[in-house]
């Protein structure tokens, strides 16, 4: 995923879901982290197991974008 595509579609404050079956959840993304090596990630917090919060590759199979915060 390009800089300017994760720059472009996701900001800090939006929803985000995990969808991996059985261990489903909603997060709140934290920071843009474009230049994280080896792939462009989003820190995410999750709300319901915040222990699992931190650097997810902005483009997983298993994350949603579920809205804009503005």
């Amino acid at each position: 995923m390009d800089r300017g595509y994760l720059e472009g579609s996701m900001k800090v404050g939006d929803l985000v879901k995990w969808t991996n079956p059985g261990a489903e959840g909603v997060g709140v993304i934290k920071a843009l982290r474009p230049d994280y090596p080896p792939f462009s990630a989003v820190h995410i917090v999750w709300l319901d197991a915040p222990h699992l919060s931190g650097a997810y590759p902005a483009d997983h199979k298993f994350l949603e974008f579920l809205n804009e915060s503005r």
